[in-house]
């Protein structure tokens, strides 16, 4: 679907980022577009999850991760929220990005997740986001808060699931 290339330094050159925003209307359908006016300041959390994965999620509570078959819902004080989920692009069961959903709207139900210790560290402080390697099978969101990292990982632990784990934990 999208393609967002991969930062290895959270410190890019605004010149450098405008270039890439213009190539990459993932950024800009996301409201990063205005990344040089506006800090992504994290709002809030919510997990979209479907019928019965909140019961799991609960059940979980002792693990260091969340598995998710839905996605996450993103908000930012001063931007449009954005989701992420796991997709197709770069290439399949990958973790992905959009402005949209990636479900049709009855589908899911939401939980509120920004009090939970995975995320209420990271609330209300500038967020970064930076692929691991260039198959995005991980995503890093990092404040100086903190960090959660994203991945597209079956319950078992293999790469390229049809699944989000969310985790405070590097994967490995």
């Amino acid at each position: 679907m999208h393609n967002v290339r991969h930062f290895r330094h959270s410190i890019i050159p605004q010149s450098v980022l405008l270039r890439f925003i213009a190539a990459h209307p993932v950024w800009q359908t996301c409201g990063i577009e205005s990344f040089s006016a506006h800090q992504m300041i994290l709002a809030s959390i919510h997990y979209h999850v479907f019928p019965g994965e909140a019961e799991s999620l609960e059940a979980e509570a002792t693990r260091n991760w969340h598995h998710l078959d839905g996605e996450l819902r993103l908000e930012f004080t001063d931007l449009p929220a954005c989701f992420v989920s796991w997709g197709n692009g770069p290439v399949l069961y990958s973790v992905e990005v959009s402005n949209e959903s990636f479900f049709a709207e009855d589908l899911l139900g939401s939980l509120e997740m920004t009090d939970h210790p995975y995320w209420s560290e990271l609330i209300g402080h500038e967020l970064h986001l930076e692929y691991a390697a260039p198959d995005h099978q991980v995503l890093q969101l990092a404040t100086p808060g903190g960090e959660v990292f994203l991945s597209s990982q079956h319950e078992d632990g293999a790469f390229q699931g049809d699944s989000l784990r969310i985790s405070p934990v590097a994967p490995g």
